[in-house]
């Protein structure tokens, strides 16, 4: 649909992607799948129950050294923490969004970054963490993301 056309948009019908997501995660039949989370309580609980889910793939898939995986922890850590809060939904994509840039090799730090055009290896990761042998099941496990 270009710019500027009057038609109007269909929502985004995001509680449908998620529920395919939790199917995905936990079963098409499962509890999580079918549930239709609208409240703060039933959201925590669907999402401390995905995170168990990454906790479990993460020692599944992720075969790398203990300092690593404490920091891929964090991240999870990170977005379990935020849900012990009102305004849960910042500090548990920020968990998130930790685990998977250290998923892609590194969490990068531009905050002495100045204004104005990025370098072209701006987004280039310094691979500081390093995967033994299941670089696939890495990526293939942001993908589940």
């Amino acid at each position: 649909m270009p710019k500027n056309s009057k038609a109007v948009r269909k929502p985004y019908d995001s509680r449908r992607a998620m529920q395919v997501q939790l199917s995905k995660l936990f079963g098409a039949d499962s509890e999580m799948a079918k549930s239709t989370a609208e409240t703060s309580v039933q959201w925590r609980r669907t999402l401390k129950a995905v995170l168990g889910e990454l906790k479990r793939h993460i020692a599944a898939n992720i075969d790398t050294d203990e300092f690593h995986r404490m920091i891929l922890c964090s991240g999870l850590m990170g977005a379990e923490e935020a849900l012990k809060h009102d305004d849960f939904w910042p500090g548990y994509v920020e968990g998130i969004t930790r685990l998977c840039l250290i998923l892609l090799g590194d969490y990068p730090d531009h905050r002495k970054r100045r204004l104005g055009r990025k370098d072209k290896d701006h987004y280039k990761l310094a691979s500081a963490v390093r995967f033994s042998g299941r670089r696939r099941e890495a990526r293939d496990f942001v993908h589940l993301l």
